[in-house]
């Protein structure tokens, strides 16, 4: 009887071995998946950026190193490579995410925009976490975060002379004609049509003494408009970009790259002086993550690579702008509309909004009477649609100069004058646009 219990009981002890073992193997192999796929994440991110074609070879190559591991060196190599994703984070933001492509940017494959929103995904979560809670904080508080407050608050300008001009900008508003541009996506080209109108009615000399503020890609504009650039060498690069995110598999492809087409635009079109033109007389939003999110006019750039990594730091969105996160000025940065997505220098300032809700939340003067859907925000409407909206914002601008408003507007730049009226037409010879 005894001996009959003492061989259950080892007969037991045995299976439960044997369960151990097929756990662990289980285990080992759900690592060995694991660090396939990260290792794998870690060389495709290693591409070189001339779009070379994709190396199927990855895969074995990966595949190869973690099955010649045991466990140990495993769990060790997971530990590492959960460490390179952070650090490489990082040193993508700070070069290859910086880059100022000089070429209309390439479609990049199915798998490595794959990899890159895997990639993106946990960085992007964290940071919308982190201002999630803020805003809930604040909005407790009776203290919304999206709100502005007044007076805004300015980073200081190194040089004097920048920091007199911005004082005279802002302290003197009175005295100078503001436009400001919010946030908005593909449906700020409004905002390009009322910047026709600014060029139409005052010419080039006119809009050298107007003072721009923008967020978003109302940054993006109000620092080619500061720069004096003519519109419709803007807007004949508009389509071609328009075109590869509304067609379904150009959005695919694109997800995770807006940021390398803004900086192809601003690259393209910017003069080598622009950040010379644009100190103490153009003001952008930003919205800086630590210690906690706040915002900043930012109104210096030390050259013109600083100036376009500034609008794109304005305009970031974790996740949508590139993979990782946006390093400038020694922090970590969002779209500048999380905090104030109109910044407004002076109450006679001139505010170009994109529908309704802008006039109740910002205090807008100007926005379309037939507003795009937010959809279109990430999606672009038809060429039709979107020579419509610029068409419009010229328009309604004309419009508004007529009021005792636009008069006032047009007395601080010396009254209004006919100029060399600029074609809205689409141009279809532009590169990229027949990809």
């Amino acid at each position: 009887m005894t001996l009959a219990r003492l061989t259950f009981r080892e007969r037991e002890k045995e299976r439960e071995r044997e369960r151990t073992r097929d756990n662990g193997a289980r285990g080992e192999e759900e690592e060995e998946d694991t660090a396939v796929i990260l290792l794998l994440l870690i060389l495709i991110m290693r591409r070189n950026d001339d779009g070379g074609d994709f190396d199927a070879s990855l895969y074995s190559r990966a595949k190869a190193f973690v099955q010649n591991a045991d466990s140990t060196t495993t769990r060790n190599t997971l530990v590492i490579l959960l460490s390179l994703h952070v650090l490489h984070a990082y040193v993508f933001s700070t070069t290859r995410a910086r880059k100022n492509p000089i070429s209309f940017p390439k479609r990049r494959y199915v798998l490595e925009t794959a990899l890159n929103v895997a990639f993106a995904f946990p960085l992007a979560t964290a940071q919308a976490i982190w201002v999630l809670f803020w805003i809930i904080f604040w909005q407790l508080l009776g203290k919304p975060l999206w709100k502005p407050r007044f007076p805004h608050r300015f980073k200081k300008n190194a040089t004097r002379v920048n920091e007199k001009k911005r004082r005279d900008k802002t302290e003197n508003g009175k005295d100078h004609a503001h436009v400001s541009l919010c946030g908005g996506g593909f449906r700020t080209w409004y905002h390009l049509g009322v910047y026709f109108g600014l060029r139409d009615n005052f010419g080039e000399t006119g809009v050298d003494d107007i003072v721009f503020a923008g967020a978003s890609i109302g940054a993006l504009v109000a620092a080619l408009a500061g720069s004096n650039v003519k519109p419709e060498e803007i807007w004949k690069n508009i389509p071609p970009i328009a075109h590869e995110f509304r067609e379904p598999m150009g959005f695919i492809h694109n997800l995770t790259n807006i940021g390398q087409y803004c900086r192809y635009l601003l690259n393209k079109l910017l003069p080598e002086d622009a950040h010379k033109r644009c100190n103490g007389r153009v003001f952008l939003s930003v919205t800086k993550l630590f210690p906690t999110p706040h915002n900043v006019i930012i109104s210096e750039w030390h050259s013109r690579k600083d100036l376009i990594d500034c609008i794109l730091a304005c305009g970031y969105i974790p996740g949508w702008t590139w993979p990782g996160f946006c390093v400038w000025d020694n922090n970590i940065c969002v779209d500048g509309g999380v905090t104030n997505n109109l910044p407004s220098l002076h109450e006679n300032a001139l505010r170009v909004g994109l529908d309704d809700d802008d006039v109740k939340s910002w205090n807008a003067v100007l926005f379309p009477s037939e507003a795009l859907p937010r959809i279109n925000t990430f999606i672009p409407a038809d060429d039709i649609h979107l020579t419509a909206m610029v068409d419009e914002g010229k328009n309604d601008f004309e419009d508004w100069l007529d009021t005792p408003a636009g008069v006032e507007f047009a007395s601080r730049l010396h009254g209004r004058k006919r100029h060399r009226r600029y074609s809205i037409e689409i141009d279809p010879n532009v590169e990229g646009f027949h990809r």
